[in-house]
């Protein structure tokens, strides 16, 4: 009884569908177009899996659409079938065979016989049994009775009750031997939108259950189903999603089921006539689905395709009922939607995946005050931000990129994702009246500016060393904007380069004035542009002229005679001198040299102290030190009398503690100045080494004492600053140089001794090359690096030199060999990760550095290393174990490109110029003969041509070569043509 119910309720779904019984048409099966085949790959949940590959599924296409057979792979079960169609000349179905896949056997045979124009048997034969399906039609040829007959014996008959649009409205079956039908299913029907909703009461052996279906009216594709068990108030909600290519077939169909967690997921890929192919079989990570349950406030489980995975604990996202939250092994941000703290769940809710990148970065809540996600965590620290109206300019350290967040006021809260932008720089209209200008998330004040004529503006930040920044179309965009508008500011490399570039009718060179009254004046350039405002606030010299700095040109300006003239009229055009260009500080002598003063960014330094003192006995070229009182700042210059120059530039000296310094005389001789003042030249003060040393008295009569370091090295008139001894190394420093301070200590020679050799007594060495002379100076001690020979570096010839068993014990003598010549290149590795390189025997430690290769099951690692000062790139290879290693590292044949290309796996590629990895995505490529051919940039773009790219190996490094615009044509036009199967 039980295999004849089963076998009924099969007739019913069978017979549910349609009256005319033609093979399968594309329309049903939601195909728009003529196809060839379709590859439809099931995927179901498994317990404790997830979501599994089950079934692949061959369909096959006569040329006029029609279905002919079908292959069945059962990947789960291992089961194969064979599924053949024999049409009649209208495209009629006529016989269904069915066959082992594996065998070739066959299973079952299904005959179809029609009756003007309607099936009105079925004759199927599986094995011994021959079952015949018998359909019964009312006048309007709806199907209304089915019965069924198993080896000529009736077991059952199927009802049908239907409307006048041909639904059922009530399904009802009887079997042999019982007296009534019993009702299986009624049936209603009613529209919601675009949905068409079927509500059916159906009756089973394990109880009654409502399903309601809806389905989408224009496409009558299953949009979501819910089923209720009526006497347990169970229920169970399927979500449908479908996916369509650009000609309207769905090429991906998934199911959600809300209560169990569970997914289920078909991907197609279709072969039409006129050879396109769309869709695809395997899962990718835009397929991937996230379901959450709160069971409770402390556990929150998170599935992925219907398998728990661990994720982070979940984080509000400002301004929305959603949490968000992170799972490592899928690299996947998600989005709880509808996440309460304070509910428990019994359900799955939806979650959505917003990226599979873990670098990704969101934010959410206002402008203004938003909450900064990555990987499901808020970022707390590192970040500066600066808002704009209800927008905001925001910054990340870890980035070194800033990017906006903007909302428009009726957009709804939510989470965005962080675009970085390539800029740091940035001006915001703030009300009608003011902007601001902003780096790196802070506000920085503008102290010059200038609108040009092409309403763009010209400004320097508060800090002048910032440079000099442009505003691009500033007058429309801020007169057309609103309060809120953000928009980038372009800094300028060269500013005077390219404001002529811009605006060549502007000449910055020469500079005339206005004589206004009242004292007055205007600055303007020869051509009559008024940049006043670019200039520093003038100041009135001793000498009765007229002083401004003017920073865009690095020039100090004087506008003669503007106090000679009547100050209640007007003279334009008077000339304007250069005293001074490329220095912010300079000195300025006037009355015949008799008298001098100081500008420091343009302003004249009224409260200072000078000190001075001759370079030579017998001259007038002085070297000074001014102080300035008000901000503790020293610098140091020189200047002659008897030159013809009247100004020259002050340096800002390093600052120290004690604004100490001392300045190189002639013969070996010093004097030291504190904030300005003189101290002398040689009282207690003597040479110890390279350094001199002077030691004071304090008022209470302590004995003090200045190094300072370097002295020997410096140049005439140079200066350096003073650095405190320590109180404790006071005393035993001066019994040490117990020398005449008026003269400096001699070094003591050291004696000549075997090549090649050193001898280390207490904890001192001494050291001889390979002639036998000793190395007294310029000597750098490596110290332990973990090997027994210690390295000693000569600095003045490149040259370090490795001591045999130095290490070994207290008192040794030992022979010595050169480790890294002047001309050698090397990386040496101590310890886990102690790393540094010499370049022509000189450590280097501006360098940038990318890893080749650093994979943890890697006995070697390798690395890019780019020397900024050479501008030259090498490779270094190591062991990664820790421990002690020197060798080799090759310089690359790329100095004037400075562009190393790295292959990956599965095609890919890293791209590194001048030791930087480029992340950008401004740029294309493409394989041609093998190459790969890289084109970067879109203002200044590059076009690279790198050979045997194909070819390579895993991590192997290529180098580029140049392509020439008509060569990165003629390779695209061939790609091109090759992309459409042919040529132009």
């Amino acid at each position: 009884m039980k295999k004849i119910a089963l076998f009924l309720f099969m007739v019913f779904a069978f017979s549910a569908k349609a009256q005319l019984f033609e093979t399968t048409t594309l329309a049903s099966k939601g195909v728009n177009g003529k196809v060839t085949s379709i590859i439809n790959t099931y995927y179901e949940f498994v317990a404790e899996k997830g979501l599994q590959k089950s079934v692949v599924e061959i369909e096959r296409f006569d040329k006029n659409g029609n279905l002919i057979n079908i292959s069945r792979d059962e990947l789960l079960t291992g089961n194969k079938y064979s599924y053949t169609y024999e049409l009649d000349k209208k495209g009629i179905l006529e016989v269904e065979k069915i066959a082992n896949g594996a065998t070739g056997l066959n299973l079952r045979n299904t005959k179809y016989d029609y009756k003007k124009g309607l099936l009105a048997t079925t004759t199927q034969v599986q094995g011994l049994i021959t079952t015949v399906k018998n359909y019964t039609y009312n006048d309007k040829g709806q199907l209304i009775e089915t019965e069924v007959a198993e080896d000529g014996e009736v077991k059952g008959v199927v009802y049908n009750e239907r409307d006048a649009q041909n639904r059922i409205t009530k399904t009802s079956q009887k079997l042999t031997g019982e007296e009534v039908a019993r009702v299986i299913s009624t049936f209603e029907y009613k529209e919601e939108g675009t949905n068409e909703i079927t509500s059916e009461t159906r009756a089973t052996a394990n109880g009654t259950f409502s399903i309601v279906t809806l389905t989408d009216k224009t496409t009558k594709l299953k949009v979501q189903e819910t089923t209720k068990n009526l006497g347990n108030n169970q229920q169970s909600i399927l979500k449908h999603y479908f996916e369509n290519d650009a000609q309207g077939s769905w090429i991906k169909s998934e199911v959600l089921d809300q209560q169990f967690g569970r997914s289920s997921l078909v991907l197609r890929k279709i072969s039409y006539a006129d050879g396109q192919t769309t869709g695809r079989t395997d899962m990718t990570a835009e397929d991937d689905r996230a379901q959450y349950i709160r069971q409770s406030s402390a556990q929150s489980s998170v599935a992925i395709n219907g398998k728990i995975a661990s994720a982070t604990s979940p984080n509000l996202i400002s301004g929305t009922n959603d949490h968000i939250t992170y799972v490592a092994s899928s690299n996947a941000t998600i989005v709880l939607k509808g996440y309460n703290n304070n509910v428990n769940r019994s359900t799955w809710y939806e979650g959505v995946i917003v990226s599979h990148n873990p670098e990704d970065i969101f934010w959410a809540g206002g402008p203004t005050y938003l909450t900064i996600f990555q990987k499901g965590l808020i970022l707390t620290k590192g970040k500066s931000k600066y808002d704009v109206g209800t927008n905001s300019v925001n910054y990340l350290d870890s980035q070194d990129k800033s990017f906006l967040a903007i909302k428009d006021p009726d957009e709804e809260f939510g989470l965005h994702k962080v675009e970085f932008l390539d800029n740091n720089l940035f001006w915001g209209k703030m009300t009608d009246s003011t902007y601001a200008f902003i780096s790196k998330g802070y506000g920085l004040g503008v102290r010059k500016q200038l609108e040009m004529p092409d309403g763009s503006r010209l400004i320097s930040t508060s800090t002048s060393k910032d440079g000099w920044y442009l505003l691009t179309d500033f007058r429309s965009k801020y007169d057309n904007g609103k309060p809120g508008d953000i928009h980038v500011a372009t800094k300028l490399t060269e500013p005077l380069k390219r404001l002529k570039e811009r605006y060549p009718s502007i000449n910055f060179n020469h500079f005339v004035y206005d004589n206004l009254a009242n004292s007055k004046y205007r600055l303007k350039t020869s051509d009559g542009t008024i940049v006043t405002n670019l200039a520093e606030t003038s100041t009135r010299a001793p000498d009765d002229q007229l002083v401004t700095y003017f920073s865009l040109t690095g020039e100090y300006l004087r506008m003669d005679g503007i106090y000679e003239k009547p100050d209640d009229k007007e003279f334009p055009n008077q000339p304007v001198t250069v005293l001074s260009k490329g220095e912010e500080s300079i000195y300025y002598l006037y009355n015949e040299n008799k008298n001098i003063t100081y500008y420091v960014n343009g302003t004249r330094l009224v409260n200072s102290n000078l000190g001075s003192r001759k370079l030579y006995a017998d001259q007038v070229k002085y070297g000074a030190v001014v102080y300035d009182t008000i901000f503790n700042t020293s610098y140091g210059m020189q200047y002659d009398l008897k030159g013809t120059a009247r100004v020259g530039p002050m340096k800002a000296l390093p600052w120290n503690t004690a604004h100490t310094y001392i300045m190189k005389l002639e013969k070996e001789q010093w004097v030291i100045f504190t904030k300005g003042e003189t101290l002398g030249i040689y009282d207690y003060s003597l040479m110890d080494g390279d350094d001199v040393v002077h030691f004071y008295t304090t008022a209470s009569n302590a004995v003090k004492a200045y190094r300072f370091k370097g002295f020997k090295d410096i140049k005439l008139g140079e200066f350096l600053p003073a650095e405190m001894v320590l109180d404790m190394d006071v005393a035993s420093l001066a019994s040490k140089l117990k020398v005449d301070p008026s003269k400096p200590k001699e070094n003591v020679e050291a004696v000549r001794a075997k090549p090649n050799t050193f001898k280390k007594v207490a904890g001192s060495y001494y050291l001889w090359d390979e002639k036998g002379n000793p190395i007294n100076d310029y000597l750098q001690f490596f110290g332990d690096l973990g090997d027994s020979d210690a390295l000693v570096h000569d600095t003045l010839n490149n040259v370090t030199y490795q001591l045999e068993g130095y290490f070994t014990q207290d008192d040794i003598e030992g022979a010595t060999k050169i480790a890294i010549g002047p001309n050698d290149h090397k990386a040496l590795k101590w310890e886990e990760k102690n790393l540094a390189f010499f370049i022509n025997g000189e450590s280097q430690l501006d360098v940038r550095r990318i890893y080749v290769n650093n994979l943890p099951e890697s006995e070697t690692w390798s690395e890019l290393v780019y020397d900024i000062s050479s501008g030259s790139t090498y490779y270094a290879e190591y062991p990664q174990k820790a421990g002690y290693f020197m060798g080799d590292i090759k310089k690359l044949p790329i100095d004037d490109e400075k562009v190393v290309l790295t292959k990956l796996k599965d095609g890919r590629f890293s791209f590194a110029k001048e030791g930087t990895l480029d992340k950008s995505t401004t740029f294309t490529s493409d394989i041609y003969q093998g190459d790969l051919i890289y084109v970067t940039g879109v203002e200044n773009k590059k076009a690279y041509r790198f050979k045997g790219f194909e070819k390579a190996e895993y991590l192997d490094l290529l180098f580029p070569e140049i392509l020439s615009d008509s060569e990165l044509s003629a390779i695209i036009k061939e790609i091109d043509a090759k992309k459409k199967g042919g040529n132009d």
